[in-house]
């Protein structure tokens, strides 16, 4: 997947664009708990209905400036994505337009066009996730974890818990899926090289009466392809159920906890809230970077198979 970054080189300047974008919708995003808590412990414990408006003023000009920076990011990551795929189709295209007939041999007809349609088409999905999570997720995961602390040391270990708990539910998901990645794209290539042959031979095909036995060899291969994608995907959506059990019983905890130290001291409610957003932020950090890390190893494998093709040195 390294190998395949050097064609995000002439896009630098848009990259850059991004992750200052990125940063400051991180960042906007950020302070809007810590606001939220100052209009409840000194605006509306203590009554004062012109800080209320005050603070607001600012939560809206904040919120807005979080809105435009999340487009810029969007945008750019949309736009690089797209031309990171369109360069690299080119580079294989151009690449299988000098082989000879032995490396075409080597990969088969069926297994090239493969890789220049579904395989870049996977890179492409998983680029454009990284350029969109991976400077955000472990922003958000960060920056919510310091300012947690800071706003409610009390409540602190119950990140821990939900980060441990979210970790251990990817890994296992991660262990039973990453090798059928691989298997699942050798059957891809075996279904559309039969397809191919069959299309361009079908008077052949017909001139054998061998219908019935083409049919049986697409239907068996088109079966397994179907058990495994089956298996994957039930694998994978096994994570949302996971992490929205997780997820919630977090948000319970806060509440629990939270509650029981309100008895001690009121004021502790904006804490509190604060706290409570602070903890959906790094759960939904860490639920960005498990779905990247599910699509990460299926994108490898795929960039693996495209710098085969871009890496192959001529027999002849």
């Amino acid at each position: 997947m390294l190998k395949l970054l050097r064609y995000l080189k002439p896009y630098w300047w848009q990259v850059l664009i991004l992750i200052a974008a990125t940063g400051a919708q991180v960042f906007t995003t950020l302070v809007l708990p810590a606001l939220m808590a100052e209009i409840i412990n000194d605006g509306i414990v203590p009554g004062n209905t012109d800080f209320i408006w005050m603070t607001g003023f600012k939560m809206i000009g904040v919120a807005l400036v979080s809105a435009v920076a999340s487009f810029v990011s969007s945008y750019f990551s949309a736009r690089v994505g797209s031309n990171f795929a369109r360069d690299i189709r080119a580079a294989v295209f151009a690449k299988v337009l000098n082989m000879n007939v032995l490396d075409m041999k080597d990969f088969s007809t069926a297994s090239l066009l493969t890789r220049t349609t579904n395989d870049v088409n996977q890179v492409q999905g998983v680029i454009i996730m990284m350029l969109s999570m991976m400077l955000r997720a472990p922003l958000f995961c960060i920056i919510s974890v310091v300012m947690a602390i800071n706003t409610a040391p009390d409540m602190s270990w119950i990140i821990l818990v939900g980060a441990a708990a979210i970790l251990g539910s990817v890994i296992t998901i991660m262990s039973l899926v990453v090798p059928k990645f691989k298997i699942f794209q050798g059957l891809i290539d075996r279904v559309t090289l039969i397809t191919r042959e069959n299309l361009t031979g079908l008077r052949v095909v017909r001139a054998f009466n061998n219908e019935k036995l083409e049919q049986k060899k697409f239907r068996e291969t088109n079966d397994k392809l179907t058990r495994l994608l089956i298996f994957i995907d039930k694998t994978l959506e096994l994570q949302n159920p996971l992490i929205n059990i997780i997820f919630n019983g977090t948000t319970l905890l806060c509440s629990w906890i939270g509650i029981s130290l309100l008895e001690k001291d009121f004021a502790y409610l904006g804490n509190m809230t604060a706290f409570a957003q602070y903890v959906t932020f790094v759960m939904m950090s860490f639920l960005m970077m498990s779905m990247l890390f599910v699509m990460l190893p299926r994108a490898n494998v795929s960039a693996h198979r495209i710098n085969e093709v871009l890496m192959r040195k001529s027999k002849i």
